[in-house]
């Protein structure tokens, strides 16, 4: 953009990277404006092209977490350039935040057809038929991306969910611990306590270095910081620094959300540091008022986790039954937890010898 700001790929990529910064990192209404600005300028540059529906599909799915209004964005999209592989991936996944399963692996096959080598549509794809629970097709997808791209991240991690889903740990941790050693191992062990909260996939080397690493390690993320040492501490018995670093977490998130009041993950992690510190009616509250404002019936991605981060807090503020009739309706839709991955997961052990649970996670 300093070389032509007339370049509106350019501008479509910043808007992609904006929105997407702003469902992943701590939100702000800055940040949001600026992913708007760069989509109306991609849109005044590129009217009707390729480049235009990308950016606002990311700016509707990824800041204002209206997929309704996405999903036409990307079909005008796709009508200007119907081979668009990235186009293709996103219109997957909003496909999938939409519960339409069947459209999401149609558009998946096409963009792979298109382009073979893309780990990025590898990586969706698997992760796709993991939540499907098709585990030997994952792994199977999951292995050629993590082979097109063996220090991503985020291929990394999906690949190690898979033997998770089947209830094995070793398995998963073996993954982790075949990364090339050209993976930074501070970004690895960051990225997997934070996506997808598996601090407790880490063997006990990897927790202690987790717990040694500065705010800098999260790009100055004090809140992600805070709630997985909160949640690594708790994990390893110290209730006493766990209660600290929730407190710490707790502060944080009561601000993020201050700008971004409508905002589910903010209010489901606020919920989650509550519950850490004990405070019951708090907790459930916010974690309650995360499913509300997320449901699983506008985002079958996003509010599937939300409802995943409610049977957390309920589970640690001592509401079993609650607990159990979320996971119970989490197994019966496409989503990562499955009965083998409840059996290893320590976030739910506080329901072992639960009757309902253990006839919940049997083989």
């Amino acid at each position: 953009m300093a070389l032509d700001s007339t370049f509106a790929r350019a501008w479509s990529r910043l808007a992609f990277e904006r929105s997407t910064l702003y469902f992943n990192a701590p939100p702000t209404r800055e940040l949001a404006e600026a992913a708007r600005v760069a989509a109306e300028r991609t849109r005044s540059l590129a009217p009707g092209s390729a480049d235009a529906a990308l950016a606002w599909t990311a700016y509707y799915s990824g800041v204002d977490h209206d997929n309704e209004r996405a999903l036409p964005a990307l079909e005008s999209g796709l009508k200007a350039a119907p081979n668009d592989v990235q186009l293709l991936g996103n219109a997957a996944l909003i496909e999938q935040k939409r519960g339409r399963w069947d459209a999401a692996l149609q558009h998946f096959a096409r963009a792979r057809a298109l382009d073979p080598r893309s780990a990025i549509t590898a990586r969706r794809l698997s992760q796709t038929l993991l939540y499907l629970r098709r585990y030997p097709e994952a792994k199977t997808i999951g292995d050629s991306a993590l082979a097109l791209a063996p220090t991503n991240l985020s291929v990394l991690e999906d690949r190690a969910m898979i033997p998770l889903a089947q209830g094995d740990l070793d398995g998963a941790r073996a993954v982790i611990g075949a990364a090339p050693a050209s993976v930074d191992p501070t970004a690895l062990l960051v990225f997997v306590a934070s996506y997808q909260d598996l601090y407790w996939v880490l063997d006990d080397r990897q927790q202690q270095q987790l717990l040694e690493l500065p705010v800098s390690a999260y790009d100055g993320d004090r809140a992600s910081w805070s709630i997985i040492r909160a949640e690594t501490y708790f994990l390893r018995g110290d209730r006493a620094r766990s209660r600290i670093y929730a407190d710490s977490a707790r502060l944080v998130f009561t601000e993020q959300i201050r700008g971004a009041p409508n905002d589910g993950q903010q209010h489901a992690l606020l919920g989650l540091a509550l519950a850490y510190l004990g405070e019951k009616s708090q907790a459930i509250q916010e974690g309650e008022r995360a499913v509300q404002l997320w449901p699983v019936a506008s985002d079958t991605y996003a509010g599937t986790y939300i409802q995943h981060q409610l049977a957390r807090i309920y589970a640690l503020t001592g509401e079993p039954d609650k607990a159990i009739d979320i996971l119970e309706s989490l197994l019966k839709i496409p989503y990562l937890l499955s009965p083998g991955w409840l059996r290893i997961d320590p976030e739910f052990a506080m329901l072992k010898g639960n009757p309902r649970f253990m006839r919940l996670v049997a083989p």
